[in-house]
């Protein structure tokens, strides 16, 4: 009967209505044979015996490790995974940091659109966010300027001036005169040399992101402000952002 036990444990599709008499027979003889009575219990299954919910129940209380019915028994229906792995602790102080950069380097690759942005419509959702992530939500949705022949040759002056000036930075007060500005607004030629000079004083306020001046970096850009009245919406949500890294900054010292 052991080499039975044996083959019938590696084979059981051969279990029947012949081996449950079988086996059913070796269980009453050994009641403590617990790979019988698991072998016995599995045929009870196999073959939808009437018996099988009393022997299960017989077999709960005999057999030391209950999990080996459960996969026996349901195993079938559930799929093993893996134990997920434990993720490594992240210093809160990092993770910030990574953080502020992150947003900080979006927030210098946005251009400004030469109209006025354009502006999705707000979710509720965009409420619950922090304002961070709330502001460059929006400035993702702002279509893509691509970069024309004039704007690459701002950035080789600024590059210049950059050089020649050993990175000191000295910044011009815009005219106030309203009759010039009139003038330049019917000289295309002027217009031109203003759209250099807007790109040129917004990027000096980029490389004072990059440096952490954000103060210095509000600065000019409440300027640009003042000179354009219709992009009130996307200076101000600018000027927001850096007040919040002025602030993180203070907090940090």
């Amino acid at each position: 009967m052991d080499n039975s036990i044996v083959y019938y444990i590696s084979h059981p599709e051969s279990l029947d209505a012949t081996t449950a008499q079988e086996l059913k027979a070796c269980v009453e003889q050994y009641p403590y044979f617990h790979a019988a009575r698991l072998l016995y219990l599995q045929n009870l299954y196999m073959i939808h015996a009437a018996d099988f919910g009393a022997e299960l129940t017989r077999a709960a209380a005999l057999i030391p490790d209950r999990r080996v019915l459960f996969r026996m028994i349901e195993g079938m229906k559930y799929e093993m995974r893996p134990a997920a792995r434990k993720k490594s602790p992240v210093n809160p102080d990092e993770e910030g940091a990574d953080r502020t950069a992150s947003l900080i380097n979006r927030f210098l690759d946005e251009q400004p659109d030469e109209s006025m942005p354009t502006r999705r419509k707000l979710t509720v959702a965009d409420a619950t966010t922090d304002y961070a992530a709330y502001l460059l939500q929006m400035d993702d949705a702002e279509e893509e300027v691509p970069v024309t022949e004039k704007s690459q040759r701002s950035r080789n002056l600024i590059d210049d001036f950059i050089g020649q000036n050993q990175g000191q930075i000295v910044l011009t007060p815009p005219a106030e005169d309203e009759a010039e500005e009139e003038d330049m607004e019917a000289d295309p030629t002027v217009q031109d040399n203003d759209t250099e000079e807007d790109y040129f004083t917004e990027t000096l306020a980029k490389i004072y992101i990059q440096q952490g001046r954000y103060e210095k970096a509000i600065e000019i850009i409440r300027k640009l402000n003042l000179n354009y009245p219709k992009k009130n919406r996307y200076f101000a949500d600018q000027i927001r952002f850096l007040k919040k890294l002025v602030i993180n900054e203070k907090l940090k010292s």
